[in-house]
């Protein structure tokens, strides 16, 4: 079992155990926002730790299908670590570009999230394809068109090494959160 794991599994016990209701004073809103994230940080847990064991499979659809799945399963798992923060600890700083999770959030928008329009407003528009041989376990190559040179740039993602430093930034996050549900009153 992960940090994270038994992070999440220590946020559910102290869940069952919490008034919810009474720490947020009655505004089934913010519980109901509390229960969702707490579901669905555990739901994506069990899915990238089915990915940890499985890896990314041997034919290109399921190497597809589990690229896309570990991304999105990312990506919710951040959304849901970020409400439970703001829940119970307060607003979380934005992170910085260099960390693993900011990385990781971007390489999903980029790549499986908004391949064909990534870019907004002014911003000069994106448009990306994997490369499907590349397709390995832990990495893959990608390509991006950039509509303000015109120009193709070819890049890597390591995803072994970004997770492995994603699971530390988000245990650090998860301990910070456990220690503010465990200051709502019992039940």
């Amino acid at each position: 079992m992960s940090n994270i794991e038994t992070l999440l599994e220590e946020a559910r016990q102290r869940y069952h155990r919490a008034d919810l209701h009474g720490h947020f004073g009655g505004d089934m809103d913010r519980v109901a926002k509390a229960q969702v994230a707490l579901d669905t940080a555990e739901d994506t847990m069990l899915a990238l730790s089915n990915y940890e064991r499985g890896g990314i499979g041997s034919d290109d659809g399921e190497k597809y299908l589990k690229l896309y799945g570990f991304l999105q399963a990312t990506f919710l798992q951040q959304d849901a670590i970020r409400e439970l923060y703001r829940l119970f600890i307060g607003n979380l700083d934005e992170p910085a570009d260099a960390s693993a999770w900011k990385q990781l959030r971007e390489l999903r928008n980029l790549t499986v999230g908004h391949p064909i329009e990534k870019g907004q407003g002014k911003e000069p528009r994106r448009r990306t394809f994997i490369t499907r041989f590349s397709l390995e376990a832990g990495s893959f190559d990608y390509q991006v068109w950039h509509q303000g040179t015109g120009e193709t740039s070819f890049e890597s993602a390591d995803l072994s090494a970004l997770y492995t430093a994603y699971k530390k930034e988000a245990t650090f996050l998860r301990i910070k959160t456990l220690t503010g549900l465990s200051r709502a009153p019992d039940i």
